[in-house]
């Protein structure tokens, strides 16, 4: 299930798309986004592209990231503030992605005891 969602995320995440999209698109984001996060909260397996290096690394970094991509999936309203929130959270994304693919820590809600 967090492949899928991560793969989920991954595909609508790569681009913001059309501004006329943007309030569905930011929409499926964030309610896939609040499964992968659930799931990991919960102690699930990470995505089989990320990898926990297992040093200590930067954790306030990454949990910056994830945060900033939390809020921007939370945008509602007008096309305009929701398709400048949704290209916000693509670039978030990518980030969070790349660090976690990277083997940084996990962000401080998915820590791991």
């Amino acid at each position: 299930m967090v492949n899928a969602c991560a793969a989920q995320l991954h595909r609508l995440l790569a681009s913001p798309g059309l501004p006329c999209d943007a309030v569905a698109t930011l929409n499926s984001a964030d309610n896939v986004f609040t499964t992968l996060d659930s799931l990991l909260r919960a102690g699930a397996p990470l995505p089989s592209r990320w990898f926990l290096s297992g040093h200590e690394g930067d954790m306030e970094a990454v949990t910056r990231v994830y945060d900033a991509l939390s809020e921007a999936l939370r945008e509602t309203g007008e096309t305009g503030p929701v398709f400048t929130a949704l290209r916000e959270a693509c670039r978030h994304w990518k980030a969070l992605e790349g660090l976690l693919r990277a083997g940084s820590p996990l962000p401080e809600p998915w820590r791991r005891a």
